[in-house]
């Protein structure tokens, strides 16, 4: 057959040695292989003189011999022994073809007609201009249904419209044509007529016709199908081209997973509206081709530039195509996957053991599993090590993952605390050693038990030990601002918490119309532990010891359990999407806080220092969530949750109960508009709780040194706040952002001086309402081919009222946000990432906040196929994004606080993947990962 291809276009005259036979061999086994250069093919076919043999050549071809072939052999060769391979396999190929088939139409020549354009360099392929700066070239193709494989491709420069590649041919009487948008067109469809051919396409949005008569809808059972009606086009166009002569069906469809309406016209009068619904459908499996060719074979980059060497390429990857299939319609297993397929036979040519034709089919197929391991390191002033991995495996029904992460290693966090008392400076010092030791895993079965309904089961263990050793020192001044004393503080803590979190889903899809249920039954166990022995000295100023200041130990332990019980329904309907669901959630926590003073070197329980605290939280909820898509241009989207919570709150030293019973109602609102193809507008609107964290609620104290001590409250409730933005997108290049957040109950942490004792006081009170706002725009951009660029700025303002009398006076100024983050591609494997953020100082309530800013580069380099990363980090390089100028005023004591946190650090890490990159588990998450956050672990 190659032969006689080969006579007929004369592609061997003047060749000895590398024929059209040979180079055919070379460009399959390249497409089979994924092969980028014409190096890789030499190398591969070279394997070994077996294999060379086995694939009917003599020699391994040279790199430049198969680079004069792709330049000077005609491409025809190989279309002709395209279509020669179709008409010798075409009895097979209609026998096993695995097309679904429409009863009403069922013996009926069915043709598919698309595009699909491949983009090239238009300084390297010149002969295929596209736009004034671009190349490309567009691959015509007609699907022949019963084939289930292209019968007709013509091959084009990109600008060619797609009516003009192979939508102009007429076919035979009785043809079907199922043709996309791009294919409206009035002329083609009369002529379509004039043949008896029946045409199958969507309608354009603007254009114009009458309905004279609207048609019976189907059954219930077909309820996508909204109209049916018989329409003429009545444009001025269509009455200059004739076509409004003819009367055409106009069948509208409500496409569930796009949300959207799409109207379908035909020239047939009598079939079923669902026959025209499903032949429009059928549009899919050249889509499916397309995807198919682009992620399997080799057609969007090519081993030679000239059109020669280009579309001699595609003809080979559409013969390796028919070829694929005709294998996997013979073989005994059918394969439903191609891509699945094609790595079997990848496979075969990488252990050297088939010919090209004679492929000989492997039963040993890689294990659909996947492996994603990370190792990095960390170098501040002390260093951290970092292993993670993740595990993914598919078998048929049965879906499993793990992963686990560890961690060790220690920050160095240093702490500086002015407070102005009336009698002098006190002024505290603080370097810290905490230790970063972390131990998680994580498993994920899921199992269907039919193609209906899947069970799940997780479990996570998160395990931390982030102990710390403090060095305080503090020195008092008097009103002369001289030394009076200095108190050194040593102190060691013993920190660690345990949190096991369990969760068991089932997901049942009910019907055809897409309606889901899924239920979920969480739990979790969160063990806290808190010891901390400190012992404070005096010293005067010239570091004699004077005495012992204080010394304690303080103990905290927490336990929280949670259940939680959810249900959600997905409830599409004809005119919108609508989900609803119910929530039931149960919390009990229970903390003890021991103070020991150890001043005499024996323990002494303090009793007033000491306390038992228990807590419930239940918390049901109901809510419901509708979507819908009027138009092409506008969407729209809305949420109610109502929430009713009672809590209780007991502490068994002071015999207190708290309680706070409230039902409130949480509204959503979105709509979006799409003016045109540039502009996009957006409205949304959001009411939120914010609600303490659990360890928040102990009404006793911690101490953080002989000076300072953290209290809990009892009485902190939630804040509210509801937000509003309106967003204008410019062609996904621009985003303007207008928002106000208004905050009600605003809780937050307050820093309270004693003058009487010097003392330092850390709570937290439910003590402002806030008003935000800001205009924030963010501009997207590629400068060139190698250079992307991510960049915000944000103006902020606020007005704050405090809603509790105590001592202070709230202030609020201007804050400007910015940040740049650039990517740099230094080559088809390597990335460059120089990022840049900054925040001006302001006022803000209570506070006012000195400026940040980082400066951060990273270097990215993939190797082996993309299979190994290697990454370097070097963050924050001036050190400049710590928190300083931290101010607050209270009881006319000020106070100027700065905490750096060992944000500056350069980091290595290499992640390495194996296994079928492919695969993707989907794992649900935890229904009661809310309440998990509060627990202060997470």
């Amino acid at each position: 057959m190659i032969a006689s291809c080969a006579k007929k276009h004369s592609s061997d005259k003047g060749c000895s040695k590398y024929k059209t036979y040979d180079q055919f061999v070379a460009l399959t086994y390249g497409q089979l292989n994924k092969c980028y250069t014409l190096n890789d093919i030499s190398t591969g076919i070279g394997v070994s003189e077996t294999f060379i043999e086995d694939l009917g050549l003599t020699q391994s071809p040279a790199r430049s011999t198969m680079s004069d072939g792709n330049k000077k052999r005609d491409w025809k060769v190989f279309e002709s022994l395209y279509y020669r391979l179709l008409k010798h396999y075409e009895r097979i190929l209609k026998s096993e073809s695995q097309r679904n088939i429409i009863k009403e139409i069922k013996d009926q020549n069915i043709k598919l007609i698309d595009s699909t354009t491949i983009s090239l360099c238009l300084k390297m392929f010149d002969w295929a201009k596209f736009r004034t700066a671009k190349g490309g070239l567009k691959i015509h193709t007609c699907w022949d249904d019963n084939l289930q494989i292209p019968d007709l491709v013509n091959i084009t420069e990109a600008k060619i419209h797609d009516r003009y590649g192979i939508g102009q041919l007429v076919f035979s009487k009785g043809t079907i044509i199922v043709e996309d948008r791009a294919y409206f067109d009035f002329t083609l469809m009369l002529h379509r007529i004039q043949a008896e051919n029946i045409f199958v396409t969507r309608i354009k949005t603007n254009t114009v016709y009458k309905s004279i008569q609207e048609l019976d809808l189907p059954d219930a059972e077909d309820q996508d199908i909204i109209k049916d009606e018989i329409i003429v086009l009545n444009s001025n166009k269509a009455i200059e081209t004739g076509i409004s002569e003819q009367k055409l069906r106009l069948v509208h469809v409500y496409k569930q997973d796009e949300n959207k309406v799409i109207e379908i016209i035909t020239n047939n009068l009598e079939w079923s509206a669902r026959t025209i619904a499903d032949l429009y459908k059928k549009r899919w499996d050249i889509e499916l081709f397309f995807k198919a060719m682009k992620q399997n074979l080799q057609i969007k980059t090519f081993l030679g530039t000239s059109e020669n060497a280009v579309k001699s390429q595609i003809y080979i990857a559409l013969i390796s195509y028919l070829l694929i299939e005709l294998i996997n319609r013979t073989i005994s297993k059918k394969t439903k996957s191609f891509s699945n397929l094609v790595e079997k036979i990848r496979i075969c040519f990488a252990e050297g053991t088939g010919g090209l034709i004679n492929i000989i089919m492997k039963k040993g197929v890689r294990d659909s599993w996947k492996n994603t391991s990370t190792v990095s390191y960390d170098q501040n002033k002390y260093s951290i090590y970092t292993l993670r991995d993740n595990f993914f495996y598919n078998k048929n029904k049965f879906r499993f993952a793990a992963s686990i992460n560890a961690k060790t290693g220690y920050l160095n966090a240093t702490d500086d605390l002015k407070m102005y008392f009336p009698d002098g400076l006190f002024h505290m010092k603080s370097v810290t050693k905490v230790k970063t030791e972390n131990l998680s895993g994580k498993l994920a079965l899921d199992y269907d038990l039919s193609e209906c309904t899947t069970i799940g089961f997780q479990y996570l263990n998160d395990g931390n030990n982030p102990d710390f050793k403090s060095d305080i020192r503090i020195e008092n001044y008097n009103t002369q601002n001289e030394l009076d004393n200095v108190t050194l503080n040593n102190s060691f803590t013993d920190k660690g918490s345990k949190n096991q979190t369990y969760n068991a889903h089932l997901i049942t899809k009910l019907d055809s119309l897409k309606r889901k249920l899924s239920f979920d039954l969480d739990y979790f166990n969160y063990d806290s532990k808190f010891d901390r022995n400190f012992v404070a000295n005096n010293f005067t100023p010239e570091m004699a010891f004077v005495d012992v200041n204080q010394s304690g130990r303080n103990i905290s332990n927490q336990d929280i359990d949670n259940w939680s019980f959810k249900a959600d329904m997905e409830h599409p309907l004809q005119a919108l999407n609508l989900s609803y669901g119910a929530k039931m959630s149960f919390t009990n926590s229970v903390s003890d806080v021991l103070y020991f003073n150890t001043i005499t070197g024996t323990p002494e329980l303090d009793q007033n220092q000491s306390n038992r605290f228990k807590y419930t939280e239940n918390n049901q909820a109901i809510y419901v969530n509708t979507d819908r898509k009027l138009n092409e241009k506008w969407n729209f989207q809305m949420g109610l949750r109502l929430e009713n919570i009672q809590t209780n709150g007991f502490s068994e030293t002071m015999n207190q109960e708290t309680g706070n019973n409230y039902l409130k109602l949480f509204p959503t609102f979105y709509a979006s508009y799409k003016k045109n193809e540039n502009n996009t507008f957006s409205l949304n609107y959001g009411k939120r709780i914010n609600r303490p964290r659990f360890d928040l609620l102990n009404p006793f104290r911690i101490y953080i040194n002989s000076n300072s001590y953290s209290e809990g409250n009892p009485f902190l409730s939630p804040s509210f706040s509801d937000n509003f933005e309106l967003v204008h997108s410019y062609k996904e290049i621009l985003r303007t952002s207008v928002f106000v957040n208004a905050i009600t109950n605003g809780y937050g942490v307050l820093f309270t001086s004693n003058p009487e004792t010097n003392t330092q006081i850390v709570t937290r009170k439910n003590y402002f309402k806030n008003l935000n706002y800001g205009i924030g725009e963010s501009y997207s951009v590629s400068f060139a081919d190698w250079w992307s660029s991510e960049n915000s700025l944000y103006l902020l303002g606020a007005k704050t009222e405090f809603i509790k009398d105590f001592n202070a006076t709230p202030s609020n100024s201007l804050q400007i946000d910015f940040s740049t983050n650039n990517t740099f591609l230094l080559g088809k494997t390597t990335k460059l990432q120089i990022d840049f953020t900054y925040t001006t100082p302001f006022k803000s309530g209570l506070y006012e906040v000195g400026y940040t800013s980082s400066f951060d580069i990273g270097f990215k380099q993939d190797l082996f196929n993309k299979t190994m990363q290697i990454a370097f980090l070097a963050n924050d390089l001036l050190n400049t994004s710590y928190l300083k100028d931290f101010t607050s005023v209270i009881n006319g004591v000020k106070q100027v606080y700065e905490e750096k946190q060992s944000n500056r650090f350069v980091r290595l890490s290499v992640v390495y993947n194996f296994g079928d990159k492919k695969i993707n588990v989907q794992q649900s998450d935890f229904g009661n990962k809310e309440e998990n956050k509060r627990t202060g672990g997470n």
